[in-house]
This record gives C-alpha cells, sequence and structure tokens, in this order.
C-alpha cells in the first residue's frame, strides 16, 4: 500500500486505531499468565503496509498516547517515568516514550521493505522481521528505564530474563502469526485487485476548495470536541457538588484529560467511518462510471447512449439532430497497422467529435467504429459547419504513419422523431447513402 494513492489515507485509518486501542480496553489481550498490547501490534502492521515512514509515524503516535496517559493517570514512579511533564526527567522520558517508539516503527518498516524484496523466503523474513522489531522495542524500552531512571530498580540481567522469558516468547510467536496472516492478506490475488482497481479511482478528487474546505471541517471539528470536552468537566463539577465533594484542582485536570481521550477516541472511530464510507462511495460511483461509459473512448456506450436520447425526444426537442459517423476502410487499418494502432484511430476520432459536439448534446460508441453524436438546439447549417470541422480534423490526423485517415457521417433531424431507434434508423440511411458516395462524405436528410 506504500505506493497506493490512498496512502494517506490508510496512515490515518492506522492511527485513528491505534488511538483506539490506546484509550480504551481493546488494546489489552489477557489470559493468565499472558498479556499482549496490541499498540505495537498496529506499528508492525502499519509498518509491513506502508513502509518505515508509515511506521515510524505510526510509532511516534504510539509515544505521544503513552505520553498523554502517563501525564494523566500515572499513580506509582514506574508510570509517571513515561511522561516528561511530571517525571522530572524531560528529556530522558521523551526518549524513553517517544524515541523508542519512532525507532521501532521505522526499524520495522525498514526490515519489512527488505523482507518482501527477497523471493525466497519471503514469509520467513517478514516473521523474523517482526520478532526482531519486536524485541528491539522490548529491549529498547527497557534499557532506557534502566540508563535514565536508575530509582525503577531494573538490572541488565533483569532485561534479559524479561526478554526471554516463556510469557513474551508467547507474545512473540502471537504477533509472528498476525504478521504472517497480514503479509498473506496483502499479497492474496483478492487484496492486488482490490488495490489494482482502487488505485484507477480518484477517489479525492482535489481543487482549489480541498485544502480551505479540510481545515474549515478540521477546525469545527476541534471546537465541537473542545466544547465536548468542557462540558464533561462542568458535569463533574455539578455531580460533585451534588454530593457536597470537593475535587482538587489537579484531580479535575486529569477527569477532563480522560474525559477527552474518550473523545479522542470517539472521532478516531468516526474518521474510520468516514474514510471507509468514502472509499465505498467512490467505488460505486466508478462502477456506475464503468456501467455507462465504453471503457477504451470514454464515451457513453449504446445502451447509456439510447436511453438518454430516448428521453430527450421525449422532451420534444424541436431543433435536434443525430449524426452516425463511421470511420472509413477501419477493418483494414486493423488488418495493416495493427489493432493497437486501429484502437488509437478510435480514441482519437472519439476526442474529435466530442470536441465539436459536447457543448449541445451527448456523444456515444454504437459498437465497433461507429460513433454518434445527438445535438439539440442547433440547426441544419451548424451541424453541418461542426461535421465538416470533425472531418478537417480527422483527416488531419497520421496515426497510421502512411495514409490518411477519413470518415463518413449520416445526420437525420429528429424533430419529428419520439425515440432512439426512430433517430437511428433515418442517420444510419443517411450513413449509408454517405457510404455508398465513397470515403469522407457526409450525407443529412432533409
Amino acid at each position: 500500500m506504500k505506493h497506493s494513492v490512498f496512502y494517506t489515507q490508510t496512515l490515518i485509518i492506522f492511527l485513528s486505531v491505534e488511538m483506539i486501542l490506546a484509550f480504551s480496553a481493546f488494546g489489552f489481550i489477557y489470559f493468565s499468565p499472558i498479556s499482549i498490547t496490541l499498540v505495537p501490534l498496529v506499528v508492525l502492521v502499519g509498518a509491513l503496509s506502508l513502509g518505515p515512514v508509515g511506521g515510524m509515524i505510526l510509532g511516534g503516535a504510539f509515544g505521544l498516547t503513552s505520553v498523554w496517559k502517563a501525564s494523566v493517570s500515572a499513580t506509582d514512579y514506574a508510570d509517571q517515568i513515561f511522561s516528561p511533564f511530571v517525571s522530572g526527567e524531560p528529556l530522558a522520558s521523551l526518549a524513553l516514550s517517544l524515541g523508542t517508539r519512532m525507532a521501532f516503527g521505522w526499524l520495522a518498516g525498514a526490515l519489512f521493505a527488505y523482507s518482501q524484496n527477497r523471493a525466497k523466503r519471503a514469509k520467513l523474513c517478514v516473521v523474523l522481521s517482526a520478532l526482531v522489531a519486536d524485541m528491539f522495542h522490548s529491549v529498547s524500552v527497557l534499557l532506557c528505564v534502566w540508563a535514565f531512571f536508575p530509582r525503577v530498580g531494573i538490572s541488565l540481567e533483569h532485561i534479559v530474563a524479561r526478554t526471554v522469558s516463556p510469557k513474551n516468547v508467547v507474545g512473540y510467536l502471537i504477533i509472528s502469526v498476525m504478521i504472517l496472516a497480514w503479509h498473506g492478506a496483502l499479497r492474496s490475488q483478492a487484496m492486488r485487485r482490490f488495490r489494482d482497481e482502487m488505485n484507477t479511482i480518484n477517489a479525492f478528487t482535489r481543487n482549489r476548495y480541498t485544502l480551505p474546505a479540510s481545515l474549515a471541517f478540521i477546525a469545527v471539528l476541534l471546537f465541537i470536541l473542545g466544547m465536548l470536552a468542557y462540558h464533561f468537566s462542568t458535569r463533574i463539577d455539578v455531580i460533585a457538588a451534588s454530593y457536597r465533594i470537593e475535587i482538587p484542582d489537579d484531580a479535575r485536570f486529569k477527569c477532563w484529560n480522560v474525559g477527552l481521550q474518550f473523545l479522542v477516541t470517539i472521532v478516531a472511530l468516526f474518521t474510520i467511518c468516514v474514510i471507509c464510507f468514502a472509499f465505498v462511495e467512490k467505488y460505486l460511483v466508478d462502477l456506475a462510471y464503468r456501467a455507462k461509459r465504453d471503457m477504451m473512448t470514454g464515451l457513453y456506450n449504446k445502451n447509456s447512449f439510447a436511453r438518454d436520447v430516448d428521453a430527450s425526444l421525449s422532451r420534444s426537442a424541436p431543433s435536434s439532430f443525430l449524426l452516425i459517423l463511421d470511420i472509413d476502410d477501419f477493418k483494414r487499418i486493423n488488418d495493416t497497422y495493427g489493432h493497437p494502432i486501429g484502437d488509437r484511430v478510435l480514441t482519437a476520432v472519439a476526442g474529435l467529435l466530442s470536441e465539436r459536439f459536447r457543448d449541445c448534446g451527448i456523444i456515444g460508441r454504437l459498437g465497433g467504429d461507429e460513433l454518434a453524436a445527438f445535438a439539440e438546439g442547433v440547426t441544419g447549417e451548424d451541424m453541418l459547419r461542426r461535421t465538416d470541422a470533425l472531418r478537417a480534423a480527422v483527416a488531419g490526423l497520421n496515426l497510421t504513419g502512411e495514409r490518411r485517415v477519413s470518415c463518413s457521417v449520416g445526420i437525420a433531424p429528429c424533430a419529428e422523431k419520439r425515440s432512439f431507434s426512430e433517430a437511428y434508423a433515418a442517420a444510419d440511411k443517411a450513413l449509408y447513402q454517405a457510404k455508398r458516395k465513397g470515403k469522407d462524405f457526409c450525407v443529412i436528410l432533409e
């Protein structure tokens, strides 16, 4: 996914999952005597999916959540050392909480990137990378505690014993299985097809309003978040007063922070839902687009074209025309120069037809080398003028390298037509007459 157009959205989803796990009971799995913290697992999965930079960002988020929780709810010295605000050693706490986690995320991403580039034993290399990165995380945290906070009482012997303890070994095995399963999912045929399809969709279209709108949305969200936190804080005071309880300012501040953590978790869950809904919505829009369009030329396919022409004729458009264009000797072009050149000719002619008539009507491909345009609000003279310009532009194409491309055109007025089939029959008759006259002719029925 590190090469996907959805890199940023995928990273935001991982960050949101990390917030949810960090500030909820979902962040830990405990089966006595085994306990597993899932937040480092998110960093490993993100590093495997997004590479070293993504892993480092997720590791940094992991460290920041540790700082926040330690600053609010730490009750003993062993917990307080993770907060630069209460430990008394701010630089050491930052190295412990933030530095080790960012190094852990970057190392995991680098090891996974190296492992996946190896054609042989890729699964084994991924598992070993996960084990090395996870052990590095545990050991680096314990070494920082031993070096910077001797009051905790951790010794080097304790670090070694804890690293290779049966409890940790089981945790390593569980994490390895999860990483291996995620690696298999990323490399599966279904995931590859999904990535290929999603990479073809411009899911988050950008224009000059995208950044201001995003900043405005974030500002409103932060304002609402602040107001909710303020409301939570005042409700605590009201409840405490009703029970005649005096809450110290320090306790009130910590309660306010716990409430804010809960709100951050809700926002993270909301963010995941919004991004997933956006993916689904854009995917459905793309499916609808593909169902209506000819994928080679980008024009409407015959069914969509006929349906729209029927709808236009039902509104009784008095000044409308149906044009059918056929590329001369198209089969010979394919047979002589190959189908890739034939596709280039067809695509180029379709683009020229769209340029001349898209401002006044509907453009479609009826099948093969037969293209069509339904124009409204134009006169017969205007149709002939546009068609002559179109034929001249087609004659200027030099895609085959040896021969000039030309086209025959049939045009039928649709003032008295009430369906596409009627208009198509008339325009096809005009095209037949143009073909009988030779190449590069246009016939408009009176």
